[in-house]
């Protein structure tokens, strides 16, 4: 009975020290891709190739319209970057507060300034999403939403990736407390029973 507790208690130990570790594994790799594309630049880019594929046959003036806007976006990050305060950029990079309580604390400490800059920003983009959209012909809005809809399917697919990870975890957690299993079954020593063979 001792050596069945004894196996208990070294499996739930076993698993709360595997559960964080691996856990901690995987947030610091999401962290510092996370990170490494806020620095350099490359979550715009993965941003701006989804956005590519949406408009593969635009005519040569809703390209142009198009690079526009974006220039016009860039520019618009780049100066509100600079408006942030060193309690805003605190904010951003701290790595316990998810992205939602990030978003919140910004938007209760932005400025005046700021949030018109970004209610006039809101409006250019809305204003620039119409002249688009009357830009576009029939067909061009049939082949927009028929990408639309397969961009969906990609979503699914990124909530079926979320689904592998977790697994993944689990096995990993489960293989933990297998090996905790095996480790104690070799510290017993095949000792039988415990009545020394009485």
């Amino acid at each position: 009975m001792k050596a069945i507790t004894r196996l208990m208690g070294i499996m739930v130990l076993s698993v709360l020290i595997a559960a964080p570790a691996l856990n901690a594994q995987t947030e610091t790799a999401v962290k510092e891709q996370t990170k490494k594309q806020l620095k350099d630049g490359s979550g715009d880019q993965v941003k701006e190739q989804k956005r590519d594929q949406l408009h593969l046959n635009l005519t040569d003036e809703q390209e142009a319209l198009m690079e526009q806007n974006k220039q016009g976006s860039k520019q618009f990050r780049a100066a509100f970057r600079e408006t942030l305060t060193d309690e805003q950029l605190a904010i951003l990079e701290n790595q316990e507060m998810t992205r939602e309580q990030k978003r919140e604390a910004i938007k209760a400490s932005l400025s005046e300034e700021q949030k018109e800059m970004i209610q006039e920003q809101n409006q250019v983009k809305d204003q620039n999403r119409q002249q688009l959209r009357s830009s576009l012909s029939s067909e061009q809005k049939k082949q927009v939403r028929q990408q639309l809809q397969q961009g969906e399917n990609c979503e699914t697919a990124t909530a079926v990736q979320e689904r592998t990870r977790q697994q993944a975890q689990k096995q990993a957690q489960m293989q933990a407390q297998q090996e905790a299993q095996q480790q104690q079954g070799s510290g017993n020593g095949g000792s039988g029973n415990g009545n020394g063979g009485k």
